[in-house]
């Protein structure tokens, strides 16, 4: 088994584990192949700094953070069943996506619905999918993630 593989094989063992990924980019860098491990750092550091920032969200003082990242989108949260149609709907509407892809929305919740969106544009939205029964949180998007 050559090296590559034997990476390769403790990746596949171990897809969680960070570890074997990252000595793997070490490997992939020694042997010139930088763009790939780059690739495979980026990902994690990604990955990281996303979860660090879910994290911080938590424990930041609402007000201050209200001020530096103001609220810009929408995730539905729950509405009732019988207004399914009406939250799909609602979804092309204020997405302008087709219906197959605002059914996956209303199917698989949470789900963000569009984002950096002025306040004026936050309220009246929020108010349609209120009237449809629909429980909708605002939230800060990033704009890497909008």
């Amino acid at each position: 088994m050559s090296d590559e593989e034997a990476f390769l094989a403790a990746i596949r063992a171990n897809p969680a584990d960070d570890a074997p990924r990252l000595v793997y980019a070490d490997w992939l860098r020694e042997q010139g192949r930088h763009e790939q491990a780059e690739a495979i750092r980026a990902e994690y550091q990604f990955r990281e700094a996303k979860a660090l920032w879910e994290q911080l969200q938590m424990t930041l003082d609402p007000d201050w953070a209200g001020l530096v990242f103001p609220v810009n989108g929408l995730v539905l949260r729950s509405y009732p069943p019988d207004r399914k149609s009406r939250v799909i709907k609602l979804i092309r509407e204020v997405t302008s996506t087709g219906l197959a892809e605002a059914k996956a929305l209303s199917e698989s919740l949470p789900a963000r619905i569009g984002g950096c969106w002025p306040p004026a544009a936050l309220d009246r939205i929020e108010a349609m999918f209120a009237d449809a029964g629909a429980v909708m949180e605002r939230q800060y998007i990033l704009p890497a993630d909008g």
